[in-house]
């Protein structure tokens, strides 16, 4: 059974969207410097690595709602409570059409070295659907190797 892993319409990336050079790492505009990356890889994402993204997108806009309405549960009748639970219902629901929105087949992401006390972490870089941006990835991940090599 296939699992529909998200919403259709992001551009894909191409060659030019990503520039490695000794200094630093750019895809599109976001930047990266070279000294930082400890390593890269591209990934097929799997249903679990979207699920928790969509759970997590749909606690995060609704958790104030479910917080005051049980809050509000201990003193008032359910007719009081009721409205909260629906709003809190229909803002995970938002919340997770957001993260469904967020979802990708496939990521590139690279082991980087923050400079606070975060210390070593796998930041995703680009995600995409399609397997032409999988093998994109993929070169991208071993030129980021050799570059640092």
């Amino acid at each position: 059974m296939k699992i529909i892993m998200c919403i259709k319409g992001i551009k894909m990336y191409r060659r030019t969207d990503f520039k490695i050079s000794n200094q630093e790492l750019k895809v599109k505009k976001d930047t990266y410097p070279m000294s930082r990356i400890v390593s890269a890889e591209a990934r097929a994402l799997t249903w679990r690595d979207n699920a928790g993204r969509i759970i997590f997108w749909g606690f995060l806009l609704s958790y104030a709602i479910w917080f005051a309405a049980l809050l509000v549960l201990e003193d008032y009748p359910l007719s009081v409570t009721f409205p909260g639970f629906i709003l809190g219902a229909v803002l995970f629901s938002v919340g997770a059409i957001y993260g469904l929105s967020q979802c990708g087949k496939y990521e590139l992401r690279i082991e980087f070295k923050h400079s606070d006390e975060t210390g070593i972490q796998w930041v995703s870089v680009a995600k995409g659907r399609r397997k032409e941006e999988f093998k994109l990835f993929q070169e991208q991940a071993n030129k980021i190797a050799q570059a640092i090599i």
